[in-house]
């Protein structure tokens, strides 16, 4: 999978965010069809 958003995905996981979660029929519908949701956070310590 490739995104046109990779260098802000990289920034955040340098901060110590990771991904938990993925979605892939959020935009179904809308003109960003085929678009992907990732979501990103934090982990608690």
């Amino acid at each position: 999978m490739t995104s046109p958003n990779a260098p802000a995905i990289h920034a955040y996981r340098r901060t110590g965010l990771g991904f938990c979660g993925l979605d892939t029929a959020l935009y179904d519908g809308t003109p960003a069809s085929g678009g992907q949701a990732l979501y990103i956070a934090m982990p608690l310590r």
